[in-house]
């Protein structure tokens, strides 16, 4: 996945997924290190669109302890 298809993904399956349940658009949105989300495009894609985020700087750097998916995905 390159960030152009990131951002159409976010755009055309996650914000309208989000967007239904949370009209008021009162969730956070929050990505991992990967380098496609660090994209100077996706970043201010996200910027615009999705404004109530959780700063890289203020989270842990490695989310595997939290979402154990993580792992499987290191395996893969």
């Amino acid at each position: 996945m390159n960030a152009h298809t990131y951002i159409v993904l976010i755009r055309e399956k996650i914000m309208p997924s989000i967007e239904q349940p949370y009209t008021d658009h009162d969730y956070i949105y929050q990505d991992d290190y990967n380098s496609v989300h660090r994209a100077k495009n996706v970043l201010e894609f996200i910027k615009e669109y999705m404004p109530n985020r959780i700063m890289p700087e203020y989270r842990a750097s490695k989310l595997d302890n939290i979402w154990p998916i993580e792992n499987a995905w290191a395996i893969i």
